[in-house]
């Protein structure tokens, strides 16, 4: 029986149909070697994200680096509705980075929910498909976690 303590059986299945569902899609264009940056954000780590992570993104030393730049995020609607209509979004997409999105279904929120340590279950299988997603594309892989500062 594989490794599940901690975590229901509704959640392991919820997290398989999620992830079989949102393999291998991605909305970015064939990459000559750029840089996808995989995040997972919901509730408030949202906040986290657009007040600390992506504001470092833009030290003047990472921009040349992210140019052509694939920043794929999870988050719930509330997040990507947050996320789209902030500033911050707006200028990296008009220094060209490619920005898109992944939203995860509420039942599969609500499961993860149940137990603090389910979020790291969502966090890994996230990261997976986000790692296959920029394979795909021939994007480099970087996991973009909200409470990361980058100077």
């Amino acid at each position: 029986m594989p490794y599940t303590a901690g975590i229901n059986e509704n959640l392991i299945d919820a997290l398989k149909t999620w992830f079989d569902e949102n393999l291998p899609g991605g909305k970015a264009k064939p990459s000559n070697g750029a840089l996808c940056l995989g995040s997972v954000a919901y509730g408030s780590y949202v906040d986290t994200l657009l007040d600390y992570c992506l504001p470092s993104l833009m030290a003047e030393g990472n921009l040349p680096a992210l140019h052509g730049a694939w920043l794929i995020i999870y988050t719930d609607d509330a997040g990507e509705k947050k996320i789209k209509d902030s500033d911050i979004i707006k200028k990296l997409e008009d220094r060209g980075i490619i920005v898109s999105f992944s939203i995860f279904p509420e039942n599969l929120l609500s499961l993860v929910m149940e137990e603090s340590s389910n979020k790291y279950w969502l966090i890994g299988a996230s990261h997976n498909i986000q790692l296959k997603q920029s394979a795909i594309y021939g994007y480099g892989f970087h996991l973009l976690m909200p409470d990361h500062v980058y100077s």
